[in-house]
């Protein structure tokens, strides 16, 4: 009896325990050892946490069956909360399995872990949450631990803008202008603080409160009015002990119970005052820190929830003035936000993306909020017709594609999907970049995007209970502190239903989410005062040990055995991708330091995590990597296979991305040039499949068609090129590819015409031209470009594009010597704007060859008085000084 009654008390303290754990750790847990620092950690905690809560609250229950004799699961499918979100939960479970990649809808994406199994455990945390909050102290206690770690995340997020070096040894990323503290980026920090400060807002009301009736009894008296309902004796009873109250407050020291007392409400305003005055810091920090990860305009999405706040407590407090000023405030967010977007929204023209280089130039401002509204309206309207269209993804073999609007593709596949409305103007810049969108920011999209019309319907299903309820409860709340949780509960849904608007549902938000979920049905039982014996979705109170006889020894340690066992579940679940991607960083860092010991850290990371594409893919690459600087035949045949067969696995893993056909393709290519000629046929279906699953892809294109012209199939390459041209006349590759072709045809002049056509726009392009002759080295294609334009130079000395393309095609021709003395002729003649996209060109070039690097200082040395003239000197000259300062 004595093992149940203890066993009861530590489970339901576990419980208590563990979900303030994950209340308080999530928004800043994270793995500076590991590649995706924030992602992964805080989903594999999650996953630990969560399954963990789970065995003891299952431990509980089979300690003391009857504490749970009056559970009633029933009363689950009568709440209207509870049934939305197991609805949700079980469409979610229908797109899964249902889905084109099954396995990644169920364990989550590498890069934002929100398949099935995430969303299960954020239900488990309300379930039990909202089950096992019993009182209003654990309520306070649950939100303070809220507000603690809000309070924690914005501290270091201020000392990450005051002391970015200090912070960069500690999180391991670097402050780029914009703060993001332990969340891992600035919109999703901001968008967790602005939901927790209503939270902060209401206590700091709660606590005010209290200070000022302790300090004014007889305000609180005429404010306090008697209910009609109140019997005669109960107001009588009522008006004597407030009555008794004044007199022993001003009577003084006369009266030893009265000195108690006054000792005792000195002590608690004592108590209050700090509390108060720890909340007002407390939002100060918040508030700071929200601001420290804006772009200026972009602020003005993360103050609707204070602005909610104001508008509701001036509605229950019925003050006047405070709903005017919340309603006027709402307004000219209102008016504002529509001014900015519906411009961009009723506009057809494309949004140009700019170069890298002109990124660096643009300042952060509203002229950068307005350009990535653009971007995401892009992705709206590609993704409104995804939705519509519900387009076949290639060779999938979808039986269920007629069905696919209804129940989406499954849950994380909008990587895949979005692949066949991708934006025009967005493509070939993103693909040369090999970046890939895996969210269109926002979720009202995503959601039938991957989970169909149902998964819409169902999520915001939730969010219209909620509301109702919260306005319902807050209808019959009759204490401040319920009436100030409701309106902060409100305005913190609000803020997150506008947050998602413009970008990604992620864990530290989800966070407060379910959390808020789950505080509806507590408060609920608690403004009606409900016992937990008649809690509907609680167990009863404890029994007596009379009632529990029965109970043995064994059921103790049957439940004891059933939470070890669980929480060695959750662990086996939650530490392998943790250890998988530690291992994973270590070989990337191994890999830059050119530590052969890289290839040992990536296959232990494919050991530990054998379903993660991403690994087996890294693994392929680096292995294709180190087959291209081996020179022994055998050597490299071995480490080719090795490489290809990681690719291979990788892209049976995730067999719908483009990625994964193209750069497996490339290696074919390298091994196919290197002899092996059966490889051709495997390296040019690949390429094939990669158009198709990425179609109208001028990037794809041209790798296709750099392919064949290593293989000497001329005619079918200018047929490639030729399509990019026709899909994207402006992309710079295509040209630098013709002029391939043409100088592979012996048309020399021709040639250097697409040569230095890009250059002439802009020379902003040679970036692409030396990333081009990388491959052009590889594929051994490179001697017909040097040809050609040293023909030029030899008719045309002053053209400085002729001698700048000459200068890493000789480069990578292996003539270091020869590439200096051009690129320093072409330095000597380039005109003074064009000067600072030469020198960041040879920079570039500096760290793709130590002989040339080494040697460059001694020619760069020249190159003062040129750079001098260049509009961008103040910038130049420094960078300048730095390289010829190295050598000395």
């Amino acid at each position: 009896m004595e093992n149940q009654n203890t066993g009861v008390s530590i489970y339901k303290r576990a419980l208590e325990i563990i979900w303030l754990a994950i209340i308080f750790l999530i928004p800043l847990f994270f793995n500076p050892q590991s590649h995706q620092i924030f992602a992964i950690s805080k989903a594999s905690l999650l996953v630990f946490l969560v399954v963990s809560m789970l065995a003891f609250w299952l431990a509980d229950w089979i300690l003391s069956p009857a504490g749970h004799k009056r559970l009633r699961w029933q009363g689950v499918f009568t709440s209207p909360l509870h049934l939305t979100i197991l609805v949700f939960g079980l469409v979610t479970i229908l797109a899964t399995a249902a889905s084109i990649t099954p396995a990644i809808s169920f364990w989550g994406s590498y890069f934002r872990k929100a398949g099935l199994l995430t969303l299960i455990c954020w239900i488990l945390f309300f379930l039990i949450v909202a089950q096992q909050i019993r009182n209003r102290t654990q309520l306070l206690r649950a939100v303070y631990t809220l507000l603690l770690s809000s309070g924690i995340v914005s501290l270091l997020g201020i000392l990450q803008c005051l002391f970015p070096d200090i912070m960069l040894k500690v999180i391991h990323v670097k402050y780029t202008g914009r703060v993001f503290s332990t969340v891992g980026n600035p919109l999703f920090l901001s968008s967790f603080l602005a939901m927790v400060i209503p939270f902060t807002l209401a206590l700091i009301i709660h606590s005010w409160n209290k200070i000022t009736s302790t300090c004014h009894p007889e305000q609180q008296r005429r404010v306090s009015k008697p209910s009609a309902g109140l019997a005669t004796s109960q107001i009588l009873r009522s008006l004597r002990s407030r009555f008794f109250a004044s007199l022993r407050m001003t009577e003084g020291p006369r009266m030893t119970g009265g000195n108690r007392k006054q000792s005792s409400d000195n002590r608690g305003k004592w108590e209050t005052t700090i509390i108060l005055i720890c909340l007002v810091i407390l939002l100060a920090l918040q508030l700071w820190c929200l601001w420290l990860a804006q772009y200026s305009i972009t602020i003005l999405l993360y103050i609707i929830a204070p602005i909610i706040f104001i508008i509701l407590l001036g509605i229950v407090k019925r003050k006047r003035l405070m709903l005017g000023l919340g309603a006027a405030s709402l307004l000219a967010l209102v008016i504002i936000a529509s001014l900015l977007m519906a411009p961009l929204l009723l506009s057809d023209t494309s949004v140009e993306t700019p170069e890298p280089e002109d990124l660096k130039s643009v300042p952060i401002s509203e002229d950068i909020g307005l350009q990535t509204l653009g971007w995401r309206i892009q992705y709206w309207r590609s993704t409104v017709d995804l939705v519509l269209e519900s387009p076949e993804v290639p060779f999938s073999n979808d039986r269920l594609h007629d069905f696919r609007r209804l129940i989406g593709y499954g849950p994380e596949t909008f990587i895949v999907t979005f692949q066949l409305v991708f934006p025009e103007e967005f493509k070939s810049e993103y693909t040369y970049r090999s970046e890939l969108i895996d969210r269109p920011h926002n979720h009202y999209l995503y959601l039938p995007a991957t989970m169909g019309l149902l998964g819409l319907m169902s999520f915001i299903s939730i969010l219209a209970v909620f509301f109702y309820l919260c306005f319902r409860y807050l209808r019959r709340a009759a204490t401040d502190i319920y009436k100030l949780l409701l309106i902060a509960m409100v305005a913190g849904m609000v803020q997150y239903m506008a947050d998602i608007f413009f970008n990604p549902s992620t864990i530290p938000p989800e966070l407060v989410f379910w959390l808020m979920l789950a505080m509806a049905p507590v408060i609920d039982r608690l403004t009606w005062n409900k016992e937990p014996a008649r809690a509907e979705f609680e167990e009863v109170s404890q029994p007596e040990s009379g009632a529990v006889s029965y109970a043995t020894r064994t059921r103790f340690y049957l439940s004891l055995g059933c939470a070890v066992a669980l929480i060695i579940v959750g662990t086996g679940i939650a530490i392998r991708p943790f250890l998988a991607d530690m291992y994973f960083q270590k070989g990337i860092n191994l890999e830059a330091q050119g530590d052969e010991q890289a290839i040992y850290a990536f296959v232990k990371a494919t050991r530990l995590e054998p379903g993660e594409a991403i690994y087996w893919y890294r693994l392929g690459a680096y292995s294709d990597s180190v087959a291209r600087r081996v020179t022994e035949e055998p050597l490299k045949k071995e480490i080719l296979t090795l490489a290809t067969d990681a690719y291979d696995k990788s892209r049976k893993l995730r067999p719908y991305i483009a990625l994964g056909y193209y750069y497996p393709a490339g290696a074919y290519t390298y091994w196919a040039k290197k002899g092996a000629v059966d490889k051709w046929p495997t390296a040019l279906s690949l390429y094939d499949k990669a158009s198709q699953l990425f179609p109208r892809n001028a990037v794809i294109l041209n790798k296709w068609s750099l392919a064949l012209i290593a293989k000497g199939d001329l005619d079918e390459a200018r047929t490639k090129l030729d399509y990019a041209a026709s899909i994207d006349p402006d992309w710079a590759e295509t040209s630098f590819l013709y002029g391939l072709l043409l100088a592979k045809e012996g048309k020399n002049d021709e040639a250097v015409l697409k040569l230095t056509a890009p250059i002439q726009d802009n020379p902003a392009n040679l970036n692409y031209f030396i990333d081009l002759c990388r491959y052009f080295m590889v594929y051994d294609i490179v001697s017909p470009l040097i040809d050609s334009l040293e023909i030029y130079t030899q008719e045309m000395p002053d053209d400085w594009i002729a001698h700048t393309l000459l200068g890493p095609t000789s480069l990578f021709g292996g003539d270091v010597d020869k590439s200096l003395d051009e690129l320093n002729t072409a330095m000597l003649l380039v005109p003074s704007n064009d000067a600072g996209h030469l020198f960041r060109a040879i920079l570039k070039l500096s760290t793709l060859s130590p002989q040339f690097k080494t040697a460059l200082p001694g020619v760069a040395a020249e190159w003062r008085a040129k750079l001098a003239q260049s509009p961008e000197r103040d910038t130049l000259l420094p960078e300048l000084d730095k390289l010829v300062g190295t050598s000395q």
